[in-house]
């Protein structure tokens, strides 16, 4: 038994940029299937590696790493289930820190060997983030928050945190250090600009400078300060403080430092509805001189904050999630990508897959994945108005398409006939329920449906007898589960004399509270093997802590935890296959965990997305990932043993070194 829950861009021509060059190394990227997708959502930080490449990420939590001379994205790999702010390179190595917010007052800092795939260390936070770099020798980082003042000293290898100067007591928005790492120089909002002996932690010396500088960076090896005040560009001597230059003519904008041993510098300024792109530099007698000069209007409402220099081109990111380069020869261009298809939602039935696409395309593959065969041609359907699919991962190929958006649209059942990637399907609608409110789960159990809506009813049909079986009201359910073909489990928020959990009887109408302690019944989910798990949220003096059960309904007393998450998370999947439990909570991965004796975690393999669903596969764990991947796991290791990709044209099945590809007819 199984549930579920519920711009264009033109190419503006520029003059040369001439920029210190960058060495790059790349692979070749011609074939489609070797070029990664783009960025869904805004562009938010670009950074140039030591190797030439170009690394991006923004709002949907993927690290891009593009190669300028291919022209193309080559690998693209999700690090965050929240929005990636900003990002920092480590010098001299291939880490990367991110700074995470899902903007609704989570905050995170993660440190990632972006070339590993592995991640260093994650930290949260309670205040936003303004400011997060690495120091010049990359042993420490330097993270200020906006609601606390000062700066934090954290070791790059383990995330601990390291004495800082206790005196610097404002808030700040700019810090660096010196090639030694002995002196750091910080500049505060209000006006501050500030050296600090970090042995001492005492200041040295401060100078008063303009306030509420943007955009700030150190250029000409730590000589110059430069950023936007309220209405200029603005150049300090960065060891006096004193005002060199304020160019009013840029008005605001962002700096893309090239090289920060050099006194060039590109802006990239906007007023209005115009943008310009400046190559800029900082004469020896402190003036401002311009090298190039091009306006750019086309583009502004497509223009983000992420910008970098690689080689002799500046690349732009873009809100619609491209990436934009102005090369050194004075063209422009757009850099290649091939987005495969997301998926809403997944389900598996008996020997057969079944899975609705971004485009409300519906399609079938078999479940054994060594049955798919490049001379099939995989036939898909319209799926519209649905968004989600239902099964019985124990009954032979039914599936149940819903929505929860609204009302209007019956739930049909699928029902396969021939080799899933055919699609040839027989299909009837479940028109017993009522539908007064939006589904919010679905499960079933051979013939029979129990349908929950978004305030708390609950449905149950037979298919095969195709009669209404039973219908009851439980305030505050989150999810409902079948334990037999005659009981149900409701998992609830805990009222005034509630419990979270609580039995039905479909044929009687009686009800069962089970005294599980919980202050929320989030997730159920019942297996093949009939086990029953529960995802409870419990308070405690931090807030709330999320934990999975294996449910005794006959014995609650006996109910056993097998997993404690330290936060909040409602949104988890879960599957059992072979005496493991496969689950995402806690967001950034899935992990494998034994249904019985020691259950220490065990992670399951990554793929480039993080994992949206969990199923039971028999042989197999099937992950749904955030990227649109069906992966198949071994039930016991976690290793990835082969993953499926849909494009508009064209399917994929990569395993070990092997490529299959197939034609999709749509």
């Amino acid at each position: 038994m199984t549930k579920r829950r519920a711009r264009g861009f033109f190419l503006i021509a520029l003059t040369v940029l001439i920029f210190p060059s960058l060495s790059a190394q790349s692979r070749n990227a011609s074939r489609t299937g070797d070029i990664a997708g783009g960025h869904r959502g805004e562009v938010n930080a670009l950074i140039c590696d030591p190797r030439g490449r170009v690394l991006s990420a923004g709002a949907d939590g993927f690290l891009e790493i593009w190669d300028i001379n291919a022209n193309a994205a080559s690998e693209r790999f999700q690090l965050s289930p929240y929005s990636i702010t900003s990002m920092a390179l480590r010098p001299g190595k291939a880490q990367v820190t991110l700074v995470e917010s899902d903007s609704l007052g989570l905050y995170r800092i993660s440190a990632w060997d972006y070339e590993q795939k592995k991640n260093l260390f994650t930290l949260r936070f309670r205040d936003s983030i303004s400011y997060a770099n690495y120091s010049a020798a990359g042993n420490f980082l330097m993270v200020a928050r906006s609601g606390r003042t000062g700066v934090a000293f954290i070791n790059s290898d383990t995330g601990e945190v390291l004495k800082s100067p206790q005196e610097l007591t404002g808030t700040v928005a700019f810090a660096a250090t010196g090639r030694s790492e002995r002196t750091m120089i910080s500049y505060m909002p209000s006006g501050v600009l500030s050296y600090w002996d970090l042995e001492s932690g005492e200041e040295i010396r401060h100078f008063n400078v303009p306030s509420n500088i943007s955009s700030p960076v150190l250029l000409g090896n730590n000589r110059f300060f430069a950023g936007f005040d309220s209405s200029a560009l603005v150049v300090l001597d960065a060891v006096s403080g004193q005002l060199i230059l304020r160019e009013s003519s840029i008005p605001r904008g962002t700096i893309i430092a090239g090289n920060n041993e050099l006194s060039e510098f590109v802006c990239l300024a906007v007023s209005g509805n115009s943008a310009t792109l400046y190559h800029l530099n900082i004469s020896n007698s402190g003036n401002l001189e311009t090298k190039n000069r091009r306006p750019v209007p086309s583009n502004l409402n497509q223009v983000s904050a992420g910008a970098v220099i690689s080689d002799n081109s500046v690349v732009l990111g873009t809100r619609d999630g491209q990436v934009f380069v102005f090369n050194g020869n004075g063209s422009s261009r757009v850099m290649n990508t091939h987005s495969q298809l997301r998926l809403l939602d997944a389900s598996v039935s008996g020997s057969a897959l079944a899975f609705i696409a971004e485009d409300s395309k519906l399609g079938f593959i078999p479940l054994d994945y060594a049955k798919l065969d490049s001379k099939n041609t995989l036939r898909l359907q319209d799926a519209s108005p649905y968004t989600h699919v239902s099964s019985d991962p124990a009954a032979n190929s039914g599936f149940l398409l819903w929505q929860s958006s609204n009302t209007r649209s019956f739930p049909v059942i699928k029902t396969l006939s021939g080799q899933p990637e055919y699609g040839n399907t027989q299909d009837a609608f479940i028109d017993k329920v009522t539908l007064r409110f939006p589904l919010r789960s679905v499960a079933i159990l051979k013939d029979r449906f129990a349908f929950l809506d978004s305030v708390g009813n609950i449905t149950v049909t037979d298919q095969k007898e195709g009669r209404l079986v039973f219908s009851h009201t439980s305030s505050g359910a989150q999810d409902a589960a079948f334990i037999d073909e005659n009981n149900m489990l409701i998992g609830r928020s805990v009222g005034t004399g509630s419990t979270a959990f609580l039995i039905v009887n479909v044929a009687t109408g009686e009800t069962v509270p089970l005294s599980i302690p919980a202050s929320i019944g989030a997730e159920i989910y019942r297996s093949s093997s009939g086990n029953l798990y529960g995802g409870i949220l419990s308070q405690n003096q931090n807030g709330y802590q999320t934990s999975v059960l294996i449910i005794n309904t006959a014995n609650p007393a006996q109910s056993r935890k097998l997993i404690e998450y330290s936060s909040e998370d409602t949104k988890f999947t879960m599957a059992e296959a072979q005496g493991y439990l496969a689950t995402s909570l806690g967001g950034d991965r899935a992990s494998l965990y034994r249904t019985t004796g020691n259950t220490e975690a065990r992670p399951i393999e990554r793929s480039d997305g993080l994992p949206q669903s969990i199923l039971e596969g028999e042989r197999w764990f099937i992950v749904i990932d955030t990227e649109g991947n069906i992966c198949w796991h071994d039930p016991r290791t976690g290793r990835l043993l082969a993953s499926f990709k849909l494009y508009g044209d064209e399917w994929v099945l990569e395993k070990g070194s092997s490529t299959i590809r197939g034609k999709v007819n749509r």
